[in-house]
C-alpha cells in the first residue's frame, strides 16, 4: 500500500484526491507507484487550484491522463 493512501486520513480535505490517485495507479509497476500517485496528487491539486471543479468523474480522468503520459 502505498504512503499518500496510508496517510490519507492526515490531508484534511484532501482525502478525495489522494484516493483518486491510488485508484488511478493501481496497474503502475510498485517500484514506481508511490512516484506517479504523488505526480497524480499535485496535477490534481492543481486542477482543483485553476478550475475550481470538485467533480470525482472529471478528477479521474484527469488522474488517468497522467497515468497514460507515465505508460509513454
Amino acid at each position: 500500500m502505498s504512503w499518500l493512501y496510508q496517510h490519507r486520513d492526515q490531508l484534511d480535505g484532501l482525502r478525495p484526491l489522494a484516493e483518486i490517485a491510488y485508484w488511478s495507479t493501481r496497474h503502475v509497476p510498485p517500484q514506481d507507484r508511490d512516484d506517479v500517485e504523488q505526480e497524480v496528487f499535485v496535477a490534481l491539486m492543481q486542477t482543483l487550484e485553476k478550475h475550481g471543479c470538485s467533480d470525482n468523474s472529471y478528477l479521474k480522468r484527469v488522474a488517468r491522463n497522467r497515468v497514460n503520459n507515465y505508460f509513454r
